[in-house]
C-alpha cells in the first residue's frame, strides 16, 4: 500500500462537505488572529495518520 501525503486541510476537504481549499483559508485567517490556527494545525499534523491507497497492483479496474 501506498501511504498519500495530502495534509491536514486536504483531509478535512476529504472527509467534510467544506473544500481542502477553503480549510486552508481558514487555516490562514486563524494565523493572524492570535496565532491559534499554527497550533492548531501543527498538533493536527502530527496527530492525524497518513492517508493510504491501494497500489496500482491492487486498484480494481472496472471494465
Amino acid at each position: 500500500m501506498i501511504q498519500n501525503w495530502r495534509g491536514v486541510c486536504g483531509g478535512f476537504g476529504e472527509y467534510t462537505p467544506l473544500p481542502s481549499l477553503l480549510w486552508r483559508v481558514i487555516f490562514l485567517v486563524s494565523l493572524f488572529i492570535g496565532g491559534l490556527g499554527l497550533i492548531t494545525y501543527i498538533i493536527l499534523w502530527v496527530c492525524m495518520p497518513a492517508a493510504v491507497t491501494p497500489s496500482r497492483s491492487e486498484r480494481v479496474i472496472n471494465p
